[in-house]
């Protein structure tokens, strides 16, 4: 119990440490607070640069570079295929005509939408996991979403949790910002962007678990979940 409480204490001093170290910097430096906890954030003044194609164009040799090596090194070899032969789940290639249905709505917007229009970006998100959860059971039988679905469904309010602290220290270093949130009250903010924040972690988790399913993954890079 003892240690229980000392876990807890230390857990307790640490999150104070986080939300409020911050806020501490921000009044040494003279700044009113409430700049810091307006909620929704307002946008920065920001003039954008102007596009630049030779940053383009280094920008795209540099992911074909980098997705091309990542190919070559987890492809897995022809014996593989031979020694654990799988297909693709049933529900997975659904999950992948859902997937291009949510790329359609992102970037072509239809007006019979509506209001999923402003939720493009989970609905991406929750595309792709179920399709790496897919590729997961092809390539390893099994993934999170059919035998770990309780911590996969976990994941995503942690998620959330996580990426809000993220959100909270970005009040301070201004890294990124959102485009027309002025209009929303605070509680419509809350949910449009709790709902992709979710996402973050079962994305990320579930493409470990992917990646750890291949050659290169094997190795002691990637530890067992």
């Amino acid at each position: 119990m003892n240690r229980y409480f000392k876990a807890l204490f230390h857990l307790g001093l640490l999150t104070l440490m986080l939300v409020a170290l911050p806020l501490v910097g921000v009044w040494l430096a003279g700044k009113p607070l409430s700049a810091f906890l307006a909620f929704p954030p307002l946008a920065p003044k920001v003039e954008p640069l102007a596009f630049s194609w030779p940053i383009f164009i280094a920008y795209g040799v540099f992911e074909v570079l980098l997705y091309g090596a990542l190919i070559y090194l987890l492809w897995p070899e022809r014996r593989e295929y031979i020694q654990h032969p799988r297909r693709l789940p049933f529900w997975g290639w659904g999950m992948l005509v859902y997937l291009g249905f949510a790329w359609f709505l992102a970037w072509q917007r239809p007006e019979w939408a509506g209001g999923w229009l402003n939720h493009t970006f989970t609905l991406l998100w929750l595309g792709y996991i179920g399709v790496v959860n897919a590729f997961c059971v092809w390539r390893g039988g099994w993934s999170l979403l059919t035998h770990r679905l309780g911590f996969l469904l976990g994941l995503f309010p942690l998620s959330a949790l996580f990426w809000w602290y993220f959100e909270y220290l970005n009040r301070f270093v201004g890294n990124w910002h959102y485009l027309g949130v002025e209009s929303l009250s605070p509680w419509q903010y809350f949910i449009q962007a709790t709902l992709p924040f979710s996402t973050v972690l079962p994305a990320v988790i579930s493409t470990l678990v992917l990646l750890a399913m291949f050659p290169l993954g094997r190795q002691k890079s990637f530890p067992p979940l």
